[in-house]
């Protein structure tokens, strides 16, 4: 995942299809989530997943690097106060 700097709407775009993707694994097992049950969810394109994504599985890298960045700045910050 390329880290540079996202305009709100790629941030925001980003952020409906991590959380659709989230909700979707409450009710069903990842492997039977389809990149069109993401989009529906997240009211979105399957261009603007497209546009943002190569894979389903990059969204979860993405939620995943997001959770590890909080918690590792969480550290630093119990450190350094």
């Amino acid at each position: 995942m390329d880290y540079k700097k996202e305009n709100k709407q790629t941030k925001r775009t980003k952020s409906w299809l991590k959380d659709s993707i989230l909700q979707l694994m409450k009710e069903e097992s990842y492997d039977k989530i389809s990149i069109k049950e993401i989009t529906k969810r997240a009211d979105l394109s399957r261009s603007a997943f497209y546009n943002n994504y190569n894979s389903k599985e990059d969204i979860l890298y993405d939620i995943i690097t997001d959770k590890l960045i909080t918690s590792i700045k969480s550290l630093i910050d119990a450190r350094t106060n």
